[in-house]
């Protein structure tokens, strides 16, 4: 179970550092035993048993030591954005909300004094209540495009086998800058790196100050979403250089090319991934060996990726379709939901577009429910998005179809100028065959979620009020 993983190393390495901010350092042996005294504070306020709890802080360091401790009790936990915290912990069915805001009406309030008691307390190790490797060990939130949320649960030994899988893939991950916190996913890779005796580092959220700290704290492995990656791309020094030895994993969203070439010049070297809270991990690769800006990494050994039409037959390779996966990482659905049409015979479908290749690459082309049909004529929003892309003084761009007055769907951009845009260049980059004329906005920013999905319900919104409808 997950909970061992920091007790293994710190009998192993005691004395290495497991947890770092650059200026303080906690080593196994202490990170071990706080994470003891914590599961004894949670248990004397009553806080144990199968039952889900929800945790919600956005202090990183406080949040993964309370999922440790509850986890040491038996407890399964799922992490909350603070904005949502009491409807989605209603939501997720969770018994408990432990919160560090007031505002919040948590179960328990575990903010920094809370902490700092419970590390001052006296604590013997508590022995961890047998459970059932397959039952409820973690939940996590998942709304893909749609901004619907979604539960997903995962048992204790899902939740391992994703750890193992995670070790599988990473090879230079020792000393770890995620800023991506647990309540988004980066629990496994947290965990991964304390397996192998690694060190968290955390850093100030703030992309200036980042910028200022990766020479001393000198991480060996990031996760970052693309908007957190290119803020901080941003807040570079104009002489900034790849650190040694740092990889780069993007999650959260697709990466752009231009983005992931700027990373490698200026950062290190940049691992694509293609993944999801329902599958895992299921593809991965060094952007420097992809090609174009639609592959994103080799079919892991323990994924099958299938691409089907919509009757669900097989497509041979390179023959763009609906893709979908299986696997032992992948779960059977969603908490509290009786049955998903994403999950059919054992397979998980994402609601992808892409394709394969012979030797196991994967392509994603673009979403199923971002196909924008004009006139017959159907069009992923990366088909008119990375020609524009390329035109000099275009900083971001999406795509996305709004019907006119007579209910005929008609293709807009919405474009974040970083220059002088020359119009000839952009209409060349339009110039794509039985494509209708394109409407432009040009606005300040993109919308988009924390990880950096772009919310193209949001544009299509702001552009019925640009056109008065």
């Amino acid at each position: 179970m997950f909970d061992r993983l920091v007790r293994f190393s710190a009998r192993m390495s005691p004395l290495a550092v497991a947890v770092s901010n650059g200026a303080e350092h906690i080593l196994y042996r202490d990170f071990d035993r706080i994470i003891d005294q914590a599961a004894a504070a949670l248990d004397r306020a009553g806080v144990g048993g199968p039952e889900l709890v929800a945790v919600s802080t956005p202090d990183a360091y406080r949040h993964l030591v309370l999922i440790l401790a509850c986890a040491r009790r038996g407890v399964p936990t799922v992490s909350l954005i603070p904005q949502t915290a009491r409807p989605m912990a209603a939501f997720t069915g969770a018994v408990k909300l432990l919160s560090d805001d007031p505002a919040h009406a948590p179960d328990l309030l575990v903010d920094a004094a809370w902490l700092a008691d419970a590390i001052a307390t006296p604590a013997h190790m508590l022995e961890t209540p047998k459970r059932d490797p397959e039952a409820l060990g973690r939940v996590q939130l998942s709304s893909g495009s749609t901004g619907e949320p979604k539960a997903v649960g995962m048992s204790w030994a899902l939740m391992d086998r994703r750890i193992e899988h995670t070790w599988t893939r990473n090879f230079g991950y020792e000393r770890l800058l995620s800023l991506i916190g647990p309540e988004s996913g980066a629990l496994p890779l947290f965990l991964w790196c304390w397996a192998r005796g690694g060190c968290v580092l955390f850093g100030a959220p703030d992309p200036q100050f980042l910028a200022r700290s990766l020479t001393v704290l000198q991480p060996t492995g990031m996760l970052a979403a693309p908007a957190q990656l290119a803020a901080l791309l941003d807040a570079l020094p104009e002489d900034a250089t790849p650190l040694p030895g740092l990889q780069i994993a993007i999650g959260g969203a697709h990466a752009a090319p231009r983005l992931r070439d700027r990373a490698a010049l200026r950062l290190g070297t940049v691992n694509v991934t293609y993944a999801s809270t329902e599958a895992g991990v299921c593809t991965n690769g060094f952007a420097a060996s992809l090609g174009n800006g639609s592959q994103v990494g080799w079919i892991t050994p323990w994924s099958e990726i299938e691409v089907v039409d919509e009757h669900d037959n097989g497509l041979p390779h390179g023959a763009s379709g609906r893709v979908r996966v299986r696997g032992s990482d992948v779960v059977t659905g969603y908490l509290g939901v009786e049955s998903d049409h994403r999950f059919k015979d054992g397979w998980f479908y994402p609601g992808d577009i892409g394709s394969t290749t012979p030797n196991g690459m994967l392509h994603i082309e673009g979403r199923e429910d971002e196909v924008m049909n004009f006139g017959g004529q159907k069009f992923l929003p990366g088909a008119l998005e990375g020609p524009v892309l390329e035109v000099a003084g275009v900083g971001a761009v999406a795509a996305f179809a709004l019907e006119d007055d007579d209910g005929i769907a008609q293709p807009w951009l919405a474009i974040v100028r970083n220059g002088e845009i020359e119009q000839a260049h952009l209409g060349k980059a339009l110039a794509i065959p039985e494509l209708p004329p394109v409407r432009i906005a040009y606005i300040d920013a993109l919308p988009v979620t924390p990880l950096g999905k772009v919310q193209r319900e949001r544009l299509k919104d702001a552009a019925r009020q640009l056109a008065g409808r």
